[in-house]
């Protein structure tokens, strides 16, 4: 798959006359809530302002840590990567398994350095780091010896594309999808909101649910009582259309 290569990177590519660093940047859940892990692959901590907010601190890892290159193909399937830290105090392993990774965002850029080791940027001083990669972390392998070594694997949007959906169409699911995105939110007033979506409310009781649809049509300007079954015409408010949606309420 072809794609426009940054001119700043190519040129630095061609010339290799400037180091390279990959920036990685991952979200987590721990006891404090969503947070970001910003690594990079020099030996250095570089510092990179991501979105216009102030310049973020990318820790660097040099000989400690690895990835695996970035694959990419015409076919429609999922691609995955593999970051691994070696070198961690066992200590650490418990941070590690008490943070919540899976399904959440990562990112992977290729960036040139300046001679100072900054980021390179483009003459207008707003293109950074190229996008190499972006999916959700998947899994976390930990091995341990004498120190451990945290190895996290990577997957493309399209790891999702076979993957069983546990949600139902139900009012339980609904419930349950507002009790994820609560967080912050005064519980008070976020009980209010919760109750006001009642879409899926009376979706279960309709599972097994005998409905008989429609009734005697009566045509405009004749009782129901002196229309015959054959009769064309609209359908009055006790039966017909009107009478098939009453059935479908409890």
């Amino acid at each position: 798959m072809s794609r426009i290569l940054d001119p700043l990177l190519k040129s630095n590519l061609e010339a290799g006359n400037s180091e390279l660093a990959l920036f990685i940047r991952m979200k987590i859940r721990a006891s404090g809530g969503y947070d970001y892990i910003r690594l990079n692959s020099s030996a250095l901590t570089l510092y990179w302002d991501e979105s216009g907010a102030g310049a973020q601190e990318y820790v660097g890892l040099g000989n400690y840590g690895t990835i695996n290159a970035a694959e990419e193909g015409t076919e429609l399937q999922s691609y995955s990567i593999d970051l691994t830290i070696s070198g961690i105090p066992p200590e650490y392993v418990v941070d590690a398994l008490n943070t919540e990774y899976k399904n959440l965002p990562i990112w992977i850029y290729l960036a040139p350095l300046r001679f100072n080791n900054q980021v390179a940027y483009t003459t207008n001083e707003e293109d950074g780091p190229t996008l190499l990669f972006v999916g959700r972390m998947d899994t976390m392998n930990i091995g341990l010896a004498d120190t451990a070594t945290i190895t996290v694997r990577a997957v493309s949007r399209l790891n999702d594309w076979e993957r069983p959906r546990g949600g139902r169409y139900n009012h339980h699911t609904q419930k349950g999808y507002y009790a994820f995105l609560h967080e912050g939110i005064p519980s008070d007033v976020w009980a209010t909101f919760q109750n006001l979506d009642r879409g899926f409310e009376y979706v279960d009781s309709l599972k097994d649910k005998e409905i008989n649809w429609g009734g005697k049509a009566t045509t405009l300007g004749q009782s129901s009582s002196s229309t015959n079954s054959s009769d064309s015409g609209i359908s009055d408010n006790s039966s017909g259309f009107f009478g098939g949606l009453r059935g479908l309420i409890p």
